[in-house]
């Protein structure tokens, strides 16, 4: 059972390696910001276009620590991989429009500004979010296989090991005996 065990763990081992997550938690943490971020952003936009609440940046996607991030993060998962293209777009074109409503309103073109707010920014916004929620479950799928992961290596290959050793221990004090009565003989 030993064996088999931990040859499970090993396997198991080589499967996460392959989702090429790193360490699916803080990758977890980072999509979580981007997300809160882009909300905010949103937020910030329809608050200028309507209220006129002037906010400095957003309109520059590399900027942005969701585009510095598509910039540089790296992995051979091909589902992440699709993820992190289709996002460069619809990312792009948002810190684009942002630039541009702000452009309008300093025209003082706050119809066109509003018409572009609908037509492009919220459009662009939701496809952004939409786009980091998908990498947030596939992140999430690695994580929970990353908690099994680790629960065949605590509790399933420690109870294991636990036993082959207590068989071990038993082998080792009846050879002694053996031995010892060998030896008397």
């Amino acid at each position: 059972a030993w064996h088999a065990d931990n040859a499970k763990f090993f396997e198991m081992a080589k499967r996460l390696d392959a989702l090429d997550l790193g360490d699916p938690d803080q990758l977890a943490v980072k999509l979580e910001q981007f997300h809160g971020d882009h909300y905010r952003l949103e937020l910030h936009v329809l608050e200028l276009v309507t209220a006129g609440n002037a906010f400095d940046g957003g309109d520059d996607a590399h900027a942005c620590r969701f585009g510095k991030w598509l910039d540089t993060f790296k992995s051979t998962n091909p589902e992440l991989q699709r993820l992190i293209q289709e996002a460069g777009g619809p990312h792009e074109a948002l810190h684009q429009a942002v630039a541009k409503l702000k452009k309008l309103l300093h025209e003082g073109k706050k119809a066109e500004a509003l018409q572009l707010y609908k037509q492009n920014v919220e459009t662009n916004a939701v496809r952004n979010m939409a786009l980091i929620e998908q990498m947030r479950e596939q992140v999430k799928a690695g994580s929970d296989f990353l908690a099994r992961c680790e629960k065949q290596a605590v509790d399933v290959c420690r109870a294991s090991q636990m036993k082959a050793n207590e068989l071990l221990d038993a082998i080792i004090k009846a050879n002694s005996a053996v031995a010892a009565a060998s030896v008397t003989d």
